[in-house]
């Protein structure tokens, strides 16, 4: 049986950005993830048979405090991440968005958001 876990709105300070500023000064982010789990906690009520939100945030926070230009970089490596830590997670999708961009425009937001699908 696949369940999404989900883990939403980690926020979090970073240096990763285009421009040497961004990467000097640094900026708020917003990290979502999404698991696709292969469990079996929802008949058995065994939290052994799933995964630990705190254990996806642990491992979301350690891979973003590496220092990267791209966010698409960022993504791309925590979601690999996770399913290396997580071996119950079939496929892992990740958000990460830079709070009130530094462009021309008022924009709430700015990201991507990244899946991988782990390899049978």
């Amino acid at each position: 049986m696949c369940t999404v876990v989900s883990l939403v709105g980690l926020e979090c300070y970073g240096y990763h950005g285009v421009s040497d500023a961004e990467q000097e000064v640094g900026h708020r982010f917003r990290i979502d993830v999404d698991l696709g789990v292969e469990e079996s906690a929802s008949e058995s009520d065994d939290v052994a048979e799933t995964v630990d939100y705190g254990a996806i945030a642990v491992t979301a926070m350690e891979v973003f405090k590496i220092r990267r230009r791209t966010v698409e970089r960022v993504a791309a490596q925590i979601a690999d991440a996770l399913l290396t830590s997580q071996p119950r997670a079939v496929w892992a999708e990740v958000s990460v968005e830079k709070i009130a961009p530094p462009i021309p425009y008022v924009a709430e937001r700015a990201g991507v958001r990244v899946r991988r699908d782990r390899e049978k």
